[in-house]
């Protein structure tokens, strides 16, 4: 940790500096490097900490791999291009388990999209496509939402 700042009453800014004694390491081809071609600065949301929203505001190097070219460094706890830590996503995964998107995202203070696109992806994670060779009755069936305006149809083998 470089430095924090209270940002206003309820969110902290965590600013973060790579370790000196740590190599970075290419994301493609996971090869530690030592040649960086320069250095960014993302901004991501992490856990609460008591009443406090969490930011980070992380250095992300990007490396001249031998074997990729130039590469994002791998940052184990903030995948991808994400704008939310591992943390912060397990922590989403299980509040979505017990309560509604929308009462996830006001709990969190994250708008509804982020919290469902999290949930999507644990859903295409964890549900298997069913194998249709199987299916021998299907059942459908399609119920109103939103007072008639849209729909939803659910499908399942009998």
């Amino acid at each position: 940790m470089e430095s924090y700042v209270q940002i206003d009453s309820h969110s902290v800014l965590i600013r973060l500096q790579p370790a000196a004694d740590h190599l970075p390491c290419c994301s493609g081809c996971n090869q530690h490097t030592l040649a960086i071609h320069d250095t960014s600065t993302r901004r991501v949301r992490e856990r609460d900490l008591f009443h406090y929203r969490v930011w980070l505001d992380v250095p992300v190097r990007r490396v001249r791999c031998v074997s990729c070219g130039p590469r994002l460094e791998q940052i184990r706890w903030l995948p991808g291009r994400q704008r939310l830590t591992a943390g912060m996503i397990n922590w989403i995964e299980s509040l979505v388990r017990l309560m509604p998107v929308q009462h996830v995202a006001t709990l969190l203070g994250l708008h509804w999209h982020t919290v469902k696109a999290v949930d999507h992806q644990r859903l295409k994670r964890e549900v298997t496509e069913p194998d249709r060779h199987r299916i021998r009755r299907l059942i459908m069936d399609e119920f109103a939402l939103f007072k008639g305006h849209r729909y939803a149809t659910v499908a399942i083998d009998a």
